[in-house]
């Protein structure tokens, strides 16, 4: 889990992972939605519309060009403008403002009038349809993922509602009363709750807007942003070998000392009549054993000695005080 979190953190938002929100078009009866991400010298905006994905992207200097031939009478700087888009595109009903679409082929047209600071301001949009894999990559999957988890919390809000229940016979079993009659609710019953949604008005109006609202709401975008998120994650490319490759060659390096192999295919201790440095080839693993624990025997007698010096020395230093 931290992991993750320290990998969002460091993540930058771009089309992938940004959210949908409902586009309102002039003459379009179908669900059409938009995802953008604007930085302070460049925009990227997706639409779904008829069925399909178009992109379009700016530059500064595009933005600037298409600024000067559109609008030739306004003088502002290039955040300003892209802030003034941004804010049009994500308000979606700004008063005298009104989005029109024009579609050839694989070309995608859209274009807006608004004020900017008083004057008028004229912009147009020109994306290109994305393949077919897209559509499924940027759409259909996320929904898919959406739904399913959608249900897995629909199942335990059920699992909640009947210990609720549990919970509140417990009360009335042992006496408690409701201090008001009109706050008593019937238990839940899961099978009466799915059959009165399917058929009220709510759901045929669900159906008949087509999609329409599937991202008017805050909780199912931040839900499909979440879902996006997490799904990058999961789906990320595994960090290169090479790198840890090296980071232990460089490691290495930095500990053993002696002669390089160089060009030679196997290591002097594999090579016959040679003798590796540092290593007597005439010493048993006894010998070797018996050396290490003379070694940590002279080791412990001169941490000993120390210490009956350092009591020495202050022994010595309380007399001179007397």
């Amino acid at each position: 889990m931290a992991e993750y979190i320290e990998w969002r953190r460091q993540h930058k938002s771009d089309l992938a992972s940004a959210v949908w929100q409902p586009f309102q078009v002039n003459g379009c009866m179908g669900p059409t939605f938009v995802k953008m991400i604007f930085s302070e010298s460049s925009y990227s905006l997706m639409w779904f519309y008829n069925d399909g994905l178009f992109e379009c992207k700016a530059q500064a200097d595009d933005i600037l060009g298409q600024t000067k031939t559109m609008n030739p009478h306004l003088e502002a700087p290039l955040r300003r403008i892209l802030h003034h888009i941004e804010s049009v595109i994500s308000a979606q009903v700004v008063e005298g403002v009104t989005f029109n679409v024009t579609q050839s082929n694989d070309n995608l047209d859209i274009d807006f009038t608004s004020k900017l600071a008083s004057v008028r301001f004229v912009w147009t949009f020109s994306a290109r349809r994305l393949p077919c894999a897209s559509t499924s990559e940027m759409m259909v999957i996320p929904l898919l993922t959406t739904v399913s988890e959608l249900h897995r919390q629909k199942t335990e809000l059920e699992k909640l509602l009947a210990r609720k229940d549990t919970e509140i016979a417990d009360y009335t079993s042992q006496g408690a009363l409701l201090s008001k009659r009109r706050l008593l609710t019937p238990a839940f019953d899961a099978t009466a709750f799915r059959h009165q949604m399917a058929t009220s008005q709510g759901f045929d109006a669900a159906v008949a807007a087509g999609g329409r609202d599937a991202f008017s709401s805050d909780d199912v975008r931040r839900l499909y942003g979440e879902l996006t998120l997490k799904r990058r994650w999961l789906c990320r490319e595994p960090e290169s070998s090479t790198d840890n490759e090296e980071e232990v060659t460089e490691n290495n390096t930095s500990v053993v000392t002696g002669v390089s192999w160089g060009d030679e295919r196997l290591p002097p201790s594999l090579v016959a009549g040679s003798v590796t440095p540092g290593v007597s080839p005439s010493k048993s693993p006894r010998e070797n054993l018996e050396e290490t624990a003379e070694l940590t025997r002279r080791r412990e007698l001169e941490e000993k000695l120390a210490k009956e010096e350092v009591k020495r020395i202050k022994k010595s230093k309380k007399k001179r005080l007397f």
